[in-house]
């Protein structure tokens, strides 16, 4: 089976996705991504995904109401790559705005996936419902034809089906599907594999990358916050120094250069095995987003038996909840502070809380698992 995946190389999700099934016999996996995100590719992507035996087939336009000769276009590019490369099945990962190219899927001539993370249905694209503008409207009823039309739909939460069911009226042909997390890779990581700055150090790892939604300026007031003697003890490491968006990291370098009295460590960013080395060190880590999905990274440290600090987000409440992690009250500081302060202080409940999530990831976040589940949908759609 050929699959050709319209996703962004440089997400950690959607690489998942494409690795995992790149390795499994009898398939290959192609792959097109928005020209819009090209500007967050950072150099070498393409030779990457080569590493990982997905073929990269260029950039198309995004799908575009007000300038129709780019959506054409787009379909030109889509079908030149589906005839060439002979592709079985078009996958779509993120729903807004790629799920639009699924309006004609007759043009495609294959059966198309679409994948929806989180942010995208349940506040981008349920806002486009919302709105009443006349762009908005047109917007509303091309979404709702595309998921009508699309051959397949996964989600990664129950909630985001539950939100297309009821913006669509669509009720068949929808898998709940996690993302997950490689769980053979973090149990076999070098657990010394990582940078010698750390090396026989306490610290607090904040590993959202550096973007404005990952709120990484709550964290800092957050660390202002705390007692004297937790300044003193622990190191705070952020990562992605070297991230494109370089106004954000130098709004949060700044911020750091005016907090006095704690030692943080701002790294570039890591391997896989640098970053699960981190977490299985880390004396816990931290998470701050406005708005989340399923966050990988927090999976990843709770299959490294890590303590994990959350906002109380609509989160997958199998993987996220009060048995597995530590939710803190959103936007209150003082709720994430005392978070942080009783993992450190309660060791029994932080060692319970902590086997949870390990058994719990292991049960619905292996990644392994459940492209297995993926892998069986779409060999029935093939045929």
């Amino acid at each position: 089976m050929n699959i050709l995946f319209l996703a962004h190389p440089g997400s950690v999700h959607d690489l998942s996705w494409m690795t995992s099934l790149a390795s499994r016999s009898g398939i290959r996996c192609f792959c097109v991504a928005r020209k819009a995100d090209k500007r967050f590719l950072k150099p070498g992507f393409i030779s990457d995904l080569g590493e990982k035996k997905i073929t990269f087939c260029g950039f198309i336009p995004d799908f575009s109401i007000v300038r129709p000769w780019q959506t054409i276009k787009g379909f030109s590019i889509l079908s030149k790559v589906i005839n060439k490369h002979q592709i079985d099945l078009f996958h779509i990962l993120y729903a807004e705005p790629n799920a639009l190219w699924v309006w004609r899927k007759k043009s495609l001539g294959i059966p198309v996936v679409i994948t929806t993370r989180g942010s995208d249905i349940l506040i981008t694209i349920q806002n486009t419902f919302k709105s009443g503008s006349v762009l908005n409207n047109i917007l509303k009823k091309l979404y709702t034809s595309a998921f009508l039309n699309a051959d397949f739909i996964t989600c990664t939460s129950r909630l985001q089906m539950e939100m297309i069911s009821r913006l669509t009226k669509r009720n068949d042909k929808m898998e709940l599907i996690r993302t997950g997390v490689d769980i053979e890779s973090i149990r076999f990581a070098d657990k010394n594999k990582m940078p010698d700055i750390l090396k026989n150090k306490k610290y607090i790892f904040f590993p959202r990358n550096m973007r404005p939604v990952y709120n990484h300026e709550f964290a800092l007031e957050a660390i202002s916050k705390l007692p004297d003697s937790l300044k003193k003890e622990y190191a705070f490491v952020f990562l992605d120094s070297d991230s494109t968006n370089r106004e954000y990291v130098g709004k949060i370098k700044n911020k750091l250069s005016h907090l006095k009295d704690f030692y943080f460590i701002f790294l570039p960013s890591l391997t896989k095995e640098e970053v699960f080395a981190l977490y299985t060190k880390a004396a816990m880590v931290v998470m701050t987003p406005m708005s989340d999905g399923s966050p990988v990274s927090a999976m990843e440290a709770m299959a490294s038996r890590c303590p994990v600090v959350m906002p109380d987000l609509n989160y997958d409440n199998v993987l996220f909840n009060p048995e597995t992690v530590f939710f803190y009250k959103k936007n209150d500081v003082s709720s994430l502070v005392n978070s942080i302060m009783n993992i450190l202080d309660d060791k029994i409940t932080t060692k319970t809380i902590t086997a949870n999530a390990y058994k719990t990831i292991l049960e619905n976040g292996d990644i392994e698992k459940e492209m297995k589940r993926f892998q069986d949908i779409i060999t029935k759609l093939k045929t």
